[in-house]
């Protein structure tokens, strides 16, 4: 095991570390070794004392966060779970976009599903029977027309479209990318939940899919997990579709946090009686996508596709990507090229992002230019 997965992994088992305060330190030493290299003084600025305690322990392979990141190591290794942190070339390009992502994921399963184009399906748990039959007809032809469905292992609508995404991989004619769905959970891998849907988890992993969690391996499911764990949903999705959802729920909130981040949601119109239709009908008054049938979103999301093929033929060239000099990128450059979507973001966003000055952000823009990592579309900024 590499000394970076295990400061990765330290940073990640810190006490009173979330991913806000991660994304402060990373904000401020975009790496792991920077981060190792910064002085206590202006760790402390972050960090809680005990944290910072701790942290210091560790770099000296002493206490008990040195213990608990080689018993987590050991369970990764035993169980067949891969660790992937913030500069692991499978962390998936998207989730990095988004707000607060998760210093790193436990990943049980396909780890290159990750970077395939997923649509989230989201729903009520106690899901009426027509909204079930939506879901995994939504699902498996979602997953026939090449998208992966992600979803979180819950009863009701996410069970369903898992189900229904597998459903399509066991046809003859199979799945082209390899992977049907991805369950991202609430709980750590090693404690699935809910209990019913384990050999559902386990078809996952065998027909192609992943089980993915930040929660430390033996982590129970808690309720404060599974608001966190939406955000990962989201930010892994090009966009969101739910499928019967009440006002106040879990789904709405993961439709905030995709319409917040610019991903396209759509949404499954139901019955004025039924108080699990209120949460779609409120946010297609909010501009959501109303939609009817599968084809409506594999329609929008055409362009989310082509540009997927393309990634995928860079990486089936040699990895052109790595030998371009992303690898070799880091501090400023790095930061400044995290600070850029795949889709077009105007300097000034770009600017706060990176806390940057004006002059020295346009030094770099033309460099990452220059280099090829980044296209001038004179209104804004896009990653290549």
């Amino acid at each position: 095991m590499s000394d970076l997965l295990r400061q990765a992994l330290a940073l990640h088992l810190l006490p009173s570390i979330g991913p806000g305060t991660f994304s402060k330190l990373w904000q401020h030493w975009p790496s792991y070794v920077s981060i190792f290299s910064a002085s206590e003084k202006d760790l402390a600025k972050i960090l809680s004392q005990e944290a910072l305690s701790l942290f210091n322990q560790f770099k000296l392979a002493k206490g008990d966060l040195a213990s608990q990141v080689e018993k987590e190591l050991a369970l990764c290794e035993q169980h067949d779970i891969e660790v992937v942190h913030m500069e692991h070339k499978h962390y998936p390009a998207l989730l990095k976009q988004s707000p607060c992502p998760p210093s790193l994921l436990y990943i049980r399963g396909n780890v290159e599903a990750l970077s395939l184009p997923q649509i989230a399906i989201v729903g009520a748990r106690k899901a009426s029977p027509t909204a079930c039959e939506l879901a995994a007809e939504f699902a498996a032809q979602l997953a026939s027309s090449g998208f992966v469905v992600t979803s979180g292992l819950a009863l009701g609508i996410d069970g369903q479209a898992h189900q229904g995404a597998l459903y399509a991989a066991s046809k003859p004619s199979g799945l082209a990318q390899g992977a049907a769905t991805i369950a991202v959970l609430g709980s750590g891998l090693l404690s699935i939940y809910p209990q019913r849907h384990r050999l559902l988890a386990e078809n996952i992993v065998q027909q192609g899919g992943a089980l993915v969690s930040e929660l430390a391996l033996t982590k129970k499911a808690m309720s404060y997990h599974f608001p966190q764990r939406n955000r990962i949903i989201v930010g892994l999705s090009v966009a969101t579709l739910v499928i019967e959802a009440a006002l106040k729920s879990g789904s709405l909130i993961s439709a905030r946090l995709a319409l917040e981040q610019d991903r396209e949601v759509f949404a499954v119109p139901g019955s004025v009686r039924n108080e699990n239709s209120r949460g779609c009908h409120a946010l297609i008054k909010q501009g959501a996508a109303l939609v009817e049938s599968a084809q409506d979103v594999i329609d929008a999301l055409a362009h989310w596709q082509a540009w997927f093929q393309q990634q995928l033929f860079n990486t089936d060239k040699g990895g052109k990507e790595s030998e371009n000099g992303l690898d070799q990128l880091k501090g400023l450059e790095l930061r400044v090229l995290e600070s850029i979507g795949w889709e077009s973001t105007s300097f000034d966003l770009i600017r706060h992002r990176g806390d940057l000055s004006i002059s020295e952000l346009s030094r770099i823009l033309l460099e990452l230019e220059l280099a090829g990592h980044i296209e001038n579309l004179g209104l804004g900024y896009v990653r290549l």
